[in-house]
C-alpha cells in the first residue's frame, strides 16, 4: 500500500511540473525576443518531471521487470538530474533579480 501512494503522489507531481513545464515554455516561445527569463525556469520544470518520473520507475518496480535497470544506476541519474534542476531553478532567480545583473560602475 505504501508504494502504491508513493506512486501515486509522484505521478500528480509530475503531472504539476509537467504542466509548468508546458506553461513556462509557452512563456518561453512567446518572449524570447525580449528576454530568457523563462528559459532557466523551463529547463527546471523539465528536469524535476524527469526526476519525478524516474523516481515513479523505482518505486513501482517498473525498472527492475521491464527495463532491468540497476536500482543503484537509477538512484545515480536521478542525483544528476535533481542537481540539474537545481542550479536551473537558483539561475532563473538569479536572471529574474534586477540587482544582480546590473553592470559595475566604475
Amino acid at each position: 500500500m505504501a508504494n502504491t501512494l508513493i506512486v501515486l503522489l509522484d505521478f500528480i507531481g509530475f503531472l504539476g511540473f509537467t504542466v509548468a513545464f508546458v506553461y513556462s515554455l509557452k512563456n518561453f516561445q512567446k518572449t524570447r525576443h525580449i528576454s530568457v527569463t523563462w528559459l532557466p525556469f523551463t529547463l527546471g520544470m523539465a528536469f524535476l518531471a524527469a526526476f519525478l518520473f524516474s523516481n515513479i520507475l523505482e518505486w513501482s518496480d517498473f525498472h527492475l521487470e521491464v527495463l532491468d535497470i540497476h536500482p543503484q544506476t537509477l538512484d545515480e541519474i536521478e542525483n544528476s538530474i535533481l542537481v540539474a534542476a537545481i542550479v536551473s531553478i537558483f539561475t532563473s532567480v538569479l536572471v529574474t533579480r534586477e540587482e544582480f545583473l546590473k553592470p559595475v560602475s566604475r
